[in-house]
């Protein structure tokens, strides 16, 4: 692993040089892609919205930079059951570019859908989202 990449870790979150050779070479892949991750933020836009209790609604959008929500550019009302499926396309994005991947703006990730299960299987509102990457500027 990169000596920056071990050097930020350790000043960022405590990591010690015995856990950091713990790391799987997959986590080391990963962070040494770092920079190429930086540079993408995943975006989870409503696209259905039925009987939603947290009114999400079409156009809403989640947009999540670096595993992390961003409060301020989402639009979105937080709610854990649209971010749970949400926070799975996150991962999957983080597993694209340690493996080398280099999505680029637009790169469709796939679709999800809130917890709630709507009114017609026993639930309440339902919620879908178009799942997409865009290039942080």
């Amino acid at each position: 692993m990169d000596q920056a990449i071990k050097d930020m870790l350790k000043q960022g979150i405590g990591i010690t040089d015995e856990d950091i050779g713990k790391l799987s070479p997959n986590m080391q892949h990963l962070l040494n892609n770092m920079p190429e991750l930086m540079k993408h933020r995943l975006v989870a836009e409503v696209t259905e919205s039925k009987y939603c209790f947290h009114g999400l609604k079409p156009g809403d959008k989640y947009v999540v930079e670096g595993g992390k929500l961003n409060v301020e550019a989402s639009t979105a009302a937080p709610c854990l059951g649209a971010l749970g499926p949400v926070d799975s396309f996150s991962t999957l994005l983080m597993a694209l570019i340690g493996g080398g991947a280099k999505p680029t703006d637009g790169t469709d990730l796939g679709n999800t859908r809130c917890h709630d299960l709507g009114v017609e299987h026993g639930g309440l509102g339902e919620v879908y989202f178009k799942v997409y990457t865009e290039e942080i500027k």
